[in-house]
């Protein structure tokens, strides 16, 4: 392995699968190879497709949690110096990503959305701060770089070939926390689908009064077969969870269909959602915000609109 290759964390599910093309466009203007690293096998293939050089299999590794798995990652990092190791910003990554740079004294860049080389050996990484409204360039210390890339920035994508070479790194998992993990109590959502992934999501903020407004939407997104989300005003007023939160401060998702409900569009909300291929935004008010990105606008009271709608589904099916 190289100074000059960039890894890639890949999970179990897939999850930085994304970051290959663009890593290799980055190792190969560098001299290196983009490298996948990760603990599911089956995803050889994949990653080769997606524009690995180069498959790290973990062994040993495969269910294995972040506080276990980063110093065993970690070691391996550090022996094989990489110029830089790249993980999706998911619960998964940002954990592995931020105890992996503790462990090995290395920069660190969260949500990071950009990465270029500067051109002297070394990489430019952006990122936006403030809700937006102000865009940073960072270079960080330390041999190996790591950082956190926000999802949904970039596309999956097939960049390779089928010819990657395999290599299988034993890697036991440990234990790095004083903190041991005892359960998992789901809340009031916890039956409801999850963003991550989601190709249809149906949002409301206080626009939708209140969790009857939300059960409204809630039928909605199980007639297209999506989930819901939210606006942080709906979810300060406990009308749902925080696990569905779309914004800077919860979810960056990218669905191929996104529908704003009550929602007015504040720079927090938006840039969670304005890579979703399709946004289609129902607001009273024609002057708020959420209808300048909008692909589709419908001015009027959602509680009129979305059961006339719902209704329209269920007829046309019928």
């Amino acid at each position: 392995m190289a100074a000059k290759d960039i890894w890639v964390f890949v999970e179990n599910g897939g999850s930085g699968l994304e970051l290959l093309a663009p890593a290799r466009e980055l190792a190969a203007s560098l001299g290196g190879t983009a490298c996948a690293l990760t603990p599911d096998g089956g995803l050889t293939a994949e990653c080769a497709a997606c524009g690995a050089g180069r498959v790290l299999i973990l062994d040993g590794a495969e269910n294995a949690p972040a506080r276990a798995l980063a110093p065993s990652l970690a070691d391996i990092i550090g022996e094989r110096s990489p110029a830089a190791a790249l993980f999706a910003s998911t619960d998964m990554g940002r954990e592995l990503a931020v105890r992996i740079a503790r462990r090995m004294g290395s920069g660190f860049v969260a949500d990071a959305e950009g990465f270029e080389a500067d051109g002297s050996g070394g990489i430019v990484w952006s990122k936006s701060v403030f809700g937006g409204e102000t865009r940073l360039q960072c270079r960080c210390d330390g041999e190996v770089q790591i950082a956190a890339i926000r999802q949904n920035t970039f596309k999956k994508a097939a960049a390779g070939g089928a010819d990657a070479g395999v290599e299988h790194i034993s890697c036991a998992a440990g234990r790095d926390s004083a903190a041991e993990l005892l359960d998992v109590i789901m809340d009031a959502a916890g039956e409801m689908p999850g963003l991550d992934g989601a190709e249809i999501v149906v949002a409301g903020g206080m626009g939708a009064g209140g969790e009857e407004g939300f059960k409204l939407l809630a039928e909605l997104a199980g007639l297209l077969g999506g989930t819901v989300g939210a606006s942080r005003a709906a979810t300060d007023e406990g009308w749902i969870s925080t696990s569905q939160l779309v914004g800077q401060t919860g979810k960056i998702i990218a669905p191929k269909l996104y529908i704003a409900c009550g929602i007015s569009g504040a720079l927090q909300h938006v840039c969670g959602m304005s890579g979703s291929d399709v946004i289609v935004a129902i607001n009273k008010d024609a002057g708020a915000p959420i209808f300048k990105v909008a692909d589709y606008g419908v001015v009027g009271d959602m509680h009129k609109i979305i059961p006339a709608l719902i209704a329209e589904i269920k007829k046309a099916r019928a």
